[in-house]
């Protein structure tokens, strides 16, 4: 059932392509069990730096890049577990007008990325530049080929990363605004689902608003690295 759902997946997203324009779909799962992975972040990134792409797994470890320009790109998969940050990173590679299919296998225990003998999850290369070498994540095309060239990055996170969801009677929200202090904000996807990247670290008021619903500003601690907040929308005439 799975497969024949994928193939009409994959059927309507072919009918669709715009000329000159590919789609990039798959999903993550975890390196060692084989669990999807939510809110993994998949980025196609231009090899110039001058544009990029950007979408989040979903519950199933699902996610779709859609109406990319044909051309040179490098691919980045990355998950945030409490204060450390694994990425893994393609080559630069080349995307036609069609769709192509890639997985992301990400390792699940940070602890374990370096090897039991060494205490420490990082390796400190100089002051405030902490990265580690993890145990190498893998990008796999259709058949479960292994892609070469690829390259896993480990960080701890001095920032602060924001998500969360909000609700309204059990369900999700769209197209909600959510607001982090004077400036940052974020709208809802269709799962009411909310992210922040980069944000310092500290106390911030947060109000959540979609049309005439209205949640009052919660005070909230942004700490470095993953911070997870759910919300239920209150009715008011």
């Amino acid at each position: 059932m799975i497969r024949i759902l994928l193939t009409l997946f994959i059927g309507m997203m072919t009918a669709t392509i715009a000329p000159g324009q590919a789609v990039v779909f798959g999903r993550a799962a975890d390196l060692d069990t084989g669990a999807p992975l939510a809110w993994v972040r998949v980025s196609l990134e231009a090899p110039s730096g001058d544009a990029s792409r950007a979408a989040w797994t979903d519950a199933a470890g699902r996610y779709a890049l859609a109406g990319i320009p044909a051309g040179r790109w490098r691919i980045r998969a990355e998950r945030i577990s409490g204060t450390r940050r694994v990425s893994v990173l393609s080559p630069v590679i080349t995307l036609s007008g069609a769709v192509t299919t890639l997985h992301f296998e990400l390792p699940s225990d940070p602890k374990e990325w370096l090897g039991a003998s060494d205490p420490s999850p990082f390796r400190t290369k100089n002051l405030g530049d902490i990265t580690g070498i993890p145990r190498e994540g893998r990008i796999l095309d259709a058949s479960g080929r292994a892609m070469p060239g690829v390259r896993s990055v480990l960080e701890r996170l001095a920032e602060g990363f924001v998500r969360g969801l909000v609700m309204a009677a059990g369900r999700p929200v769209p197209e909600a605004v959510v607001r982090l202090g004077d400036a940052r904000e974020a709208v809802t996807d269709a799962n009411g689902r909310f992210f922040l990247d980069a944000v310092p670290p500290g106390r911030y008021d947060l109000h959540v608003l979609r049309e005439n619903a209205r949640l009052d500003a919660s005070a909230v601690d942004v700490r470095p690295g993953e911070n997870i907040f759910r919300f239920d929308l209150t009715r008011r005439p």
